[in-house]
């Protein structure tokens, strides 16, 4: 009699062995790991390779540096690139070439919020707080009229002249 041993080369190998499904559940993830790491590798590289640029500036209000607040660059039809946006704070504000933009045209919102000189009841606290307001005017936020021009090869250096009223 001729029996077969799960160790037999020829008989290991066939598709109905536990061991035949190992190597076909091995090749399998190797694949799939393979084509998983070029994908990455390929995504990484794009990333490395894009054009994002660094853009950096001043916002005043009524001739005064905006003490705090944040800006935004929302991307126009026709530009292609991401939303980017920082922190302004003594009127400086820069958005680092890791997280900054393509060429292209872009709608600008500033945003600033400070205390309105009223106390309100907070129901989350059960305390009372100082009332706070957004006092950018709409124009430059919400419905914002500001547009800001970013282009390769140059330094993007932005300058925001507000005014509350």
């Amino acid at each position: 009699m001729n029996h077969r041993r799960a160790d037999d080369d020829e008989y290991a190998s066939h598709p109905r062995t536990f061991r035949g499904r190992q190597d076909r559940f091995a090749r399998r993830s190797l694949l799939f790991a393979a084509v998983l790491f070029c994908g990455a590798a390929a995504f990484s590289g794009c990333a490395r390779g894009t054009s994002r640029l660094a853009v950096e500036g001043n916002v005043t209000i009524d001739g005064v540096p905006l003490p705090e607040g944040k800006i935004s660059f929302v991307p126009l039809p026709g530009t292609s690139s991401p939303t980017a946006g920082a922190t302004i704070k003594d009127g400086a504000f820069k958005v680092l070439q890791a997280k900054g933009l393509r060429p292209g045209s872009f709608r600008v919102e500033v945003r600033a919020i400070r205390a309105a000189g009223q106390t309100v009841h907070d129901d989350l606290s059960g305390g009372v707080v100082e009332q706070m307001e957004q006092y950018i005017p709409k124009r430059c936020n919400e419905s914002s009229e500001l547009v800001a021009d970013i282009k390769a090869g140059e330094r993007n250096r932005l300058e925001f002249a507000l005014s509350e009223k």
